[in-house]
């Protein structure tokens, strides 16, 4: 069963997928906010971001946003670019109704690898 929004309807699974995308962004991200500086910001501006339950996809509008965000910063950090490919490549699949890589927690798997200096 999907529920309603204004413009549109949204799939129950568009929702699975949203939630599993964000979960693996936030996963990957307290991966890395204790061992590589500024990540914590990066955490902040991300949760500062506000759904806007108005807008015809809500869903794949908030992960852009955050894709949005995540481009502007890549310039910091090789990590961050390779986060930002991944999650656009999520955005994507979301985008299309194509199916998410589920065996993946993290955008980036080897966090230990990189300490604050």
């Amino acid at each position: 069963m999907a529920c309603k929004n204004r413009k549109t309807r949204i799939k129950k699974k568009d929702v699975k997928k949203y939630r599993a995308i964000l979960t693996r962004l936030h996963h990957t991200i307290d991966s890395f906010k204790d061992q590589v500086a500024g990540f914590d910001k990066v955490q902040t501006a991300i949760a500062a971001i506000k759904f806007d339950f108005n807008h015809p996809s809500p869903y794949v509008n908030h992960i852009s946003t955050i894709c949005s965000l995540l481009a502007e910063r890549t310039k910091d950090s090789f990590i961050l670019q390779h986060i930002h490919h991944n999650l656009c490549q999520d955005l994507e699949l979301l985008k299309e109704g194509g199916r998410l890589n589920e065996h993946l927690n993290s955008y980036f798997e080897h966090a230990e690898l990189f300490r604050k200096s």
